[in-house]
């Protein structure tokens, strides 16, 4: 008879009802079967076994076919029973508060918006959201429980309104607001409520910022703010920075601008007259008038300006010479272009009423000046005289002697244009301010027109005196140096 054979298995570690099946071992010798509630194979299932104490079974069959076995105890523990009381739903704008409910206490709150056991309504934003409770009992064994949270939303508390805001003084202010949909609703007025005005509109007849404080499921909220105000009735002017006087033949334009520019409507007017389609704040005149605005503002309140009058004026008359004047190589001859303008330019660059013509400086020729004069409007006109001096038949009459300096003023390089002289050797002679010779040249003329060029770089800024010609026959030019 043989012996039975030796068998042993080793003390399991309690599980919990939700652990994963897991492989059974410990049996000795090896090769063996378990068996026993939960078991499958060599697999134990805890909660197929369910909570409590169960046996389990190891069988050994040796090489004789003598069957033994032994057997140990598994502990299945019960997950701990997790509670979570009801939440009471929260405004968005809530403050932070402390989680409870949780039950046993010691668990560990998670969700949208916790922090530890901190609930943040604004981090976890209008809706619902699950919050969890988390245990782990005293054997390791974890359960939980959930609940939803509401969070509810702000009621937007915006107001809006189709009438105007801005009011002119004088005017029945008529302003209706409409707020938002809520449930219920308290006008403020400079944040402060106003008696009675507790429906989703408010119709006010004097200034002030309105605004609302709105419910709406048990969140109250303030929105924009509408301000009405009363102005003054503006004083309305025209202003430009063009020119408002232009000359005869001048081509008019100018900008005229309503200040101030925001009103609601503008007429613009000439001489009276409402002008045709001129309603912006900018009206662009090309014609002499008397011109006027009127604006409209908010209330309908009207102000007009005062006149902005574009005029045109006469050119100056300047007369000089009527005909050719005549003078001889010892006599002096003085041109007028009469009193009464703001400004004289002669062709000599002098700037007085009057312009002294010496034969005895500019000698026998025939010499061409004109005047440039200029009245209070800023208006020019010209005119231009011949003189002859010498013989009256000493020159003939189309041969005009006369030297043209380009430019003038000068900063250096000048181009002298030399016309009229009768072929030959000159002399160009170049005097300072006060009359001292600063430098001279002989010029060779090939013809009666002849361009030269005379560069004054090293020369001091100022006034200097060109003359050209011959002992009987000169011309003499100012030349300004910049």
């Amino acid at each position: 008879m043989n012996a039975l054979p030796t068998v042993t298995l080793a003390n399991f570690t309690p599980v919990c009802v939700d652990a994963a099946p897991f492989t059974l071992s410990g049996g000795s010798p090896t090769g063996g079967v378990y068996s026993g509630t939960g078991v499958s194979g060599d697999t134990f299932d805890p909660a197929a076994a369910g909570a409590g104490k169960h046996t389990i079974t190891y069988t050994y069959t040796d090489s004789n076919g003598c069957v033994s076995s032994d057997t140990a105890s598994i502990v299945v523990n019960a997950l701990p029973t997790v509670t979570l009381a009801d939440f009471t739903p929260v405004c968005v704008d809530a403050a932070l508060f402390t989680l409870s409910g949780g039950s046993p206490t010691g668990g560990v709150y998670s969700g949208t918006g916790v922090s530890g056991d901190t609930f943040d309504p604004a981090a976890a934003g209008p809706g619902t959201h699950t919050i969890t409770y988390t245990y782990t009992d005293g054997y390791g064994c974890i359960n939980s429980a959930s609940k939803d949270i509401l969070v509810k939303p702000l009621p937007s508390a915006t107001i809006s309104t189709a009438d105007p805001t801005v009011w002119c003084e004088g005017t029945t202010i008529d302003v209706t607001f409409t707020a938002d949909a809520a449930d219920s609703y308290q006008w403020l007025l400079a944040g402060s409520p106003i008696d009675g005005a507790i429906n989703s509109t408010l119709s006010v007849s004097q200034p002030g910022d309105y605004s609302i404080l709105a419910t709406l499921n048990g969140c109250s909220a303030s929105g924009n703010v509408i301000t009405v105000s009363v102005i003054s009735v503006p004083t309305v002017s025209i202003e430009t920075s063009d020119p408002l006087d232009w000359c005869e033949g001048d081509q008019i334009s100018v900008n005229l601008n309503a200040n101030p520019s925001g009103g609601s409507a503008y007429q613009w007017k000439k001489n009276g007259a409402n002008i045709e389609g001129a309603t912006q704040p900018q009206l662009l005149v090309t014609e002499a008038g008397i011109y006027s605005v009127v604006a409209t503002f908010a209330g309908g309140c009207n102000a007009t300006s005062g006149d902005a009058e574009v005029k045109v004026h006469a050119l100056p008359t300047v007369d000089i010479a009527t005909d050719t004047i005549r003078i001889d190589t010892n006599q002096q001859h003085t041109l007028d272009a009469g009193p009464g303008f703001t400004s004289y330019l002669w062709s000599d660059s002098s700037t007085g009423q009057t312009l002294l013509v010496d034969g005895t400086i500019l000698g026998e020729g025939i010499f061409e000046f004109w005047i440039r004069v200029t009245n209070e409007f800023g208006c020019s006109a010209s005119d231009t005289a011949v003189v002859k001096i010498g013989n009256t038949n000493s020159l003939p009459e189309n041969r005009v002697l006369n030297i043209s300096i380009y430019p003038n003023p000068t900063d250096g390089e000048i181009k002298i244009r030399i016309t009229g002289f009768i072929p030959g050797s000159y002399k160009m002679e170049i005097y300072n301010a006060i009359g001292n010779l600063i430098k001279k040249r002989e010029v060779i003329l090939q013809s009666y027109e002849v361009d030269i060029h005379e560069n004054m770089e090293r020369l001091p800024k100022g006034l200097y005196y060109i003359r050209f010609g011959s002992d009987k026959k000169n011309v003499v030019r100012k030349l300004i140096l910049e």
